[in-house]
Formats: structure tokens, C-alpha cells, sequence
């Protein structure tokens, strides 16, 4: 993410530069300058940053946060821009060292604005952080953990096992599922269960689909034994998706396919299970879950191209325009 300037902030933990505005003075051509933030107008700025980061990077969950109810909204896109903040950690480091410092660095940030309130440094996303806490009685464990799965999977180039990879949906995509939940005050065992299915999801989702760019990058978030299993060497798999490296063979496009097959169902089936608890999830609850919408659609065309995750088809972003007007109909459905 890069620096917008144009806001009066720089992203991802550097030191803020003051935002003024410069007028052309009178006669001698002087200049003078006028701070132009009030405390008021501050604020709805840290608010708009939010929203316009998720809009521009997280389109799925930016359209989602629109249909929830306007108490709980700002809460939603400040996580949502928190999470995207923690991971684009790797992409805008410049090495190893600068990686871990920035992830430390939203750490004890983050830290500091649930023990204190507020952060030592300022940062939009912080400045939003700071009045969820202070409005909303968010379960700070679940924020600790995102933070901290997102600071180790630095330091992972990949996961032995599906539960490894379970564990770390669980840790980020279910954890912002239940700080959703609890900005619209909702406190429900069925919730919370439906939510850490549908989190599982949402994550392995999202590692299928940034395959193709992660292993640009040799990090993988398909599972080594289902690898192994199909006798596919990781090196091979990073190969594939290299534009300039040699392709697999058909039998081993195909062995690649099946391992995406069975983590794709892992997904669907975590869904499923999200579903059934439907009738006992309280009708509000319904509003924070549109996104297995979203998964339904990607794993829809990931079935339609038999898998292949180089399919342009998979790989399109934004969403579908059929599924555009279908959210609004579930949201008052109490559907997801």
C-alpha cells in the first residue's frame, strides 16, 4: 500500500507529516499556513482512509461493510483496514529485517491502544482502533491474535498440514468475524460457531486465489502433505506459476488440480457447516456473514476451470454483478 500523501499521513507505521493547506498572502506576495484538520474533521478523515483503503484493496468486503448496520460499520472497515495494513507487511518491505520491524511495530502499536487507549504514534487505522475500544466492548484475545498470526506467517515460506492451515484461518479471518459480531454488540455461541467455520473459509479462499502471486514470492499456502501426496515437489508448484520458468506436464497439472480440489472442499465444507447453524444465528448476525457469498462465487469458477488457479476467469477481481444485486436480497432475507 503506498503512502497517500494527499491524506496527510504516510501508511504502514512511518513517522505523520502535518497536513496544511498554503494561501497566497496579500501585497508582497507572502505565503502563510493553516492547520487544516479540527479534531472533528481529523477524525472522519482516519474514518475515510479506511473505507477508501478496503475499497481499493478488499472490494468483496467493502461492498459487505456498506450492508451492515451504520453502528457498526466504522468498527468493521477500521478492522478490515487493519488486517490489510498487517498484510501488506512483506509486499512493502524492503528486506527480511524491515519486514519484521514494521510487523513489531503494529505489534506493540496495537498494544498500546487496547492497554492505553491510544497509540504512542499516530496512524489513521490506529486513530479508528483507539475509538472501537473506547465505544465497543471488543474481546482484545481475538485481536492479539490476528496480530500475532500475521507477525509468524512472516516468517513461514509454507504449512506441513491442512489443520496448520485451518489454525491460521481460525487466527485471522475467524478473529475478525467475531470483532465484526461484537462491534454490532452481537455475543452468541451459535454465531461465534458459524463464524469459525465460515472464517475457515474465507481464508483458504483467499490462499487459493493469491497462489499464483505468493508463489512468485516461494511462499505457499498449500498444504505440503497433500503435495507429497500427489509426488508434486513445491519447487515444481513455483515453477508453474513463474511466467518465465517451464510449465508443469498434463499428469502433473492435473496432480496440482486435485490438491487445489481438496483444499477448495475443505473450504466448501466449512461453509456447508456455517450453513446449517443458520437457524439457531441470530437474524442480525446473518448481516456480518454475506462474504460466504463472495467464497461461493470464487470456488464456483475454480470448479468451472477445472481448477486451474491461471485461469484469468478465477483470478478476476471485483465481484460478479449477478452476486452485486443477490447480497442485498440475503441481507434482508437474513440469508448468507
Amino acid at each position: 500500500m503506498q503512502c497517500l500523501r494527499r491524506t496527510g499521513w504516510r501508511c504502514l507505521g512511518c513517522k505523520p507529516f502535518v497536513f496544511r493547506v498554503v494561501t497566497s498572502g496579500g501585497g508582497g506576495g507572502r505565503k502563510r499556513e493553516r492547520e487544516l484538520f479540527s479534531t472533528q474533521s481529523r477524525r472522519q478523515s482516519t474514518e475515510a482512509y479506511c473505507m477508501e483503503n478496503v475499497r481499493k484493496f478488499d472490494y468483496a468486503n467493502y461492498v459487505c461493510g456498506l450492508l451492515l448496520p451504520s453502528a457498526c460499520r466504522r468498527g468493521f472497515f477500521a478492522l478490515r483496514c487493519l488486517n490489510l495494513e498487517l498484510a501488506a507487511i512483506v509486499d512493502m518491505a524492503s528486506s527480511p529485517d524491515h519486514a519484521r520491524f514494521r510487523a513489531l511495530w503494529w505489534r506493540d502499536s496495537v498494544k498500546s491502544v487496547l492497554n492505553m487507549g491510544k497509540a504512542k504514534d499516530f496512524h489513521p487505522v490506529l486513530e479508528e482502533l483507539a475509538l472501537l475500544v473506547k465505544e465497543k466492548e471488543i474481546t482484545k484475545a481475538f485481536l492479539i491474535k490476528l496480530i500475532t498470526a500475521r507477525v509468524q506467517d512472516i516468517e513461514v515460506s509454507s504449512y506441513p498440514t491442512m489443520v496448520e492451515l485451518e489454525k491460521f484461518g481460525e487466527a485471522t479471518a475467524s478473529s475478525l468475524l467475531y470483532l465484526s459480531l461484537e462491534c454490532g454488540n452481537i455475543r452468541d455461541s451459535a454465531a461465534e460457531h458459524a463464524a469459525s467455520h465460515l472464517g475457515k473459509a474465507l481464508a483458504i479462499t483467499t490462499f487459493l486465489r493469491g497462489t499464483p502471486q505468493n508463489a512468485l514470492k516461494r511462499k505457499a499456502y498449500l498444504p505440503l502433505q497433500a503435495l507429497a501426496h500427489k509426488e508434486l515437489p513445491l519447487e515444481k508448484v513455483f515453477r508453474h506459476f513463474d511466467p518465465d520458468a517451464e510449465n508443469l506436464d498434463t499428469d502433473e497439472e492435473q496432480q496440482l488440480a486435485d490438491v487445489v480440489f481438496e483444499v477448495a472442499s475443505v473450504a466448501k465444507a466449512h461453509i456447508q457447516t456455517a450453513r446449517n447453524l443458520a437457524s439457531s444465528v441470530p437474524p442480525a448476525a446473518t448481516y456480518h456473514f454475506l462474504p460466504a457469498l463472495v467464497c461461493d462465487s470464487f470456488l464456483d469458477r475454480l470448479e468451472a476451470a477445472r481448477f486451474d488457479l491461471n485461469n484469468p476467469a478465477v483470478q478476476k477481481n471485483g465481484i460478479p454483478l449477478p452476486l452485486l444485486l443477490r447480497l442485498p436480497l440475503y441481507k434482508w432475507t437474513h440469508r448468507f
